[in-house]
């Protein structure tokens, strides 16, 4: 791009992990065409962050202000307090100021403070109805921390988590006495507040908010418009309110994008239906948009470089999605990130760096010239806690003893000398909580014509054992408890073939990630008892395309179970199953999150 190119700011902070979509409409007055003016992209997220509690930001100076981009978010130590009904003491915002002023920050010009209204331990913060004039005091304490740091202002996230307020007229609301016309008069009434008491401070405030008015028509989020009708009313002229709208997270057409500015700054969109204030609206609001950059929506993140194509944002799909987005929008758009961080932080869930290709495009599209150390290019290349991959040498079927009926029951003497699997790992992130006791054994040989699996899955409640997805071949059954064998034709890591069987019998198979591209030949059986369930399987060669491994040959593979327990375990689970449900994962060779990340894959050599 030449000298009016799109400007990049990295907005570093926590968004929430689920995203609003609602049905779009096509507005005509939805610009297919750049938006004039400045452009501002706000990646943020849980590796995105810069969290004052975690750093001291001077000492980190020298690797943030590499990044290629003209901006931060900054999660302050005392976030947690905001919300809560005890006024903060300003010694403790002092603190925040002095490091936020602590560094110069150069080109990054948009720098925010950010705060999630419902993130926190429940029944520790204000609901609608209380009294909240120490949260007013402490929001206003934080616009002068923005405004004497030199911030552009807030991003704030208005989805409803764990603690209060929520953004929704309440399930029974009519029960309790009051209706929803009540809640919505309150509501507006604490926004005309908070922005009369942040007005005091810093009347020209930017204040992106992560869901807007055109998500208003959400159950979830019906609240929201007169919360920020009530900032509206309330503002100087020169307030700037951003609807930064996480329902393009996994967006990547210029058209979808279009739609969805049609419905947030269209005469006809969402957005002028739902606020009061369209004078204002019209007049002080802009259209943003957020990516959500690591989606694991094709399976766990890859790191890898020669493995980056696999991810829903590869390197192409993120450039073309970050242009169109950057073109679409009025000037903020934001990138959300998880299993990937920009910097060198490491997180227990998430140990990974971001591939420098995605660094370079932010690069390419900002203008912004990225010059990494030689320190933070070797730290490019490898995982942050390395795990290596396991080996296990598989013994061929003893001549004259019969392959193994497939029927679930493992007294078959080809499991005698099998090679035994005493018990799965978990994965890395979920190796650290209180252990359950609960073993997966398995048993690996083959022969001529197949490889022959099979799982003994102890269950002290068997009861407890989740069936999901229904009764045909390749529906969603990875949702619930489930064994899984991953398995390549040669040592590449592609194509990887995934076997999934639930203790129902009913299996999925897929190739490269797709069960579209593969429904094998290869048979199972489970059989189910007191305090276990057991699995057989026989994959024919010919299902991989391949002969029988010759003595010496490596395949990549692994042996896999997702559980999803009894009550009183999940509680103290993350949620590291698929789609986020809270799992125990384990594995014959560990994972560090989830099955999905291929590059883990052991090693099994044919004897």
């Amino acid at each position: 791009m030449n000298g009016n190119a799109i400007r990049i700011a990295i907005a570093v902070a926590v968004a929430g992990l689920h995203c609003l979509v609602p049905a779009m409409t096509r507005a005509d007055e939805a610009s297919e065409a750049a938006k004039s003016g400045e452009k501002i992209i706000l990646p943020h997220g849980w590796r995105g962050m810069i969290q004052l509690q975690d750093l001291e930001l001077a000492r980190a100076w020298p690797s943030i202000r590499q990044l290629p981009f003209n901006g931060l978010i900054f999660r302050t130590a005392n976030w947690r307090q905001i919300m809560r009904p005890e006024v903060m003491a300003w010694e403790s915002w002092q603190q925040e100021l002095d490091e936020l002023t602590s560094v110069e920050y150069g080109h990054f010009t948009d720098n925010f403070l950010w705060l999630g209204f419902s993130l926190n331990q429940p029944g520790t913060t204000v609901d609608w109805f209380d009294d909240w004039e120490a949260v007013r005091r402490n929001l206003k304490n934080m616009a002068r921390v923005a405004k004497l740091a030199g911030m552009k202002g807030f991003v704030w996230d208005p989805e409803g988590y764990t603690a209060t307020p929520h953004f929704a007229y309440p399930d029974g609301g009519e029960n309790s006495g009051r209706t929803r016309a009540e809640y919505e008069a309150r509501v507006r009434r604490l926004g005309e507040q908070i922005m009369s008491d942040i007005r005091e401070i810093y009347p020209d405030i930017t204040i992106m908010t992560l869901f807007g008015y055109s998500t208003g028509d959400d159950p979830s989020l019906n609240l929201l418009p007169s919360f920020l009708d009530g900032l509206l009313a309330a503002s100087d002229p020169r307030f700037v309110l951003i609807d930064g709208q996480e329902g393009t997270y996994y967006t990547r057409d210029k058209v979808v994008f279009a739609n969805w500015y049609g419905r947030m700054r269209g005469a006809k969109g969402m957005a002028f239906k739902l606020c009061n204030e369209k004078d204002r609206w019209a007049k002080q609001g802009q259209a943003g948009f957020g990516l959500f950059v690591t989606s694991e929506r094709n399976g766990a993140w890859q790191s890898r470089p020669d493995l980056l194509d696999m991810n829903y944002f590869s390197p192409a799909e993120f450039k073309r999605a970050l242009v169109n987005a950057a073109n679409q929008s009025d000037r903020y758009v934001w990138l959300y990130t998880e299993a990937a961080g920009w910097l060198d932080n490491q997180s227990d869930w998430y140990p990974y760096r971001m591939a420098r290709v995605y660094l370079d495009i932010v690069s390419d599209v900002s203008g912004v010239p990225y010059k990494p150390t030689a320190e933070a290019l070797a730290a490019m290349q490898e995982k942050a806690d390395g795990i290596v991959p396991r080996r296990l040498d598989i013994a061929r079927l003893p001549k004259g003893v019969k392959p193994p009926t497939v029927d679930g029951d493992l007294s078959d003497n080809a499991w005698t000398g099998a090679v035994h699997i005493p018990s799965f790992v978990r994965s890395r992130t979920t190796a650290p909580l209180p252990e359950t006791g609960v073993r997966t054994e398995a048993w690996v040989t083959f022969d001529s014509d197949h490889l022959y699996v099979a799982y003994r899955c102890h269950e002290p409640d068997m009861p407890s054992i989740v069936i999901e997805g229904g009764p045909k071949r390749d529906s969603d059954i990875y949702r619930g408890d489930n064994v899984e064998l991953w398995l390549t034709p040669g040592p590449d890591l592609r194509p990887y073939y995934q076997l999934i069987i639930n203790p129902d019998n009913v299996v999925y198979d897929g190739r490269n990630g797709s069960s579209e591209e593969f429904d094998g030949a290869w048979r199972s059986a489970v059989r189910k008892g007191n305090k276990s369930w057991q699995v057989e399987l026989s994959v024919p060669w010919s299902d991989l395309k391949i002969e029988a491994p010759e003595p010496g040959t490596t395949l990549r593979a692994n042996l896999n179970r997702l559980r999803r327990g009894r009550p009183e375990e999940v509680r103290r689970w993350h949620a590291m199953g698929y789609d986020g449900i809270r799992s125990e994962v384990s594995s014959w060779s560990q994972y560090d999150r989830l099955f999905t990340e291929v590059a883990n894959l052991g090693y099994w050599t044919f004897k």
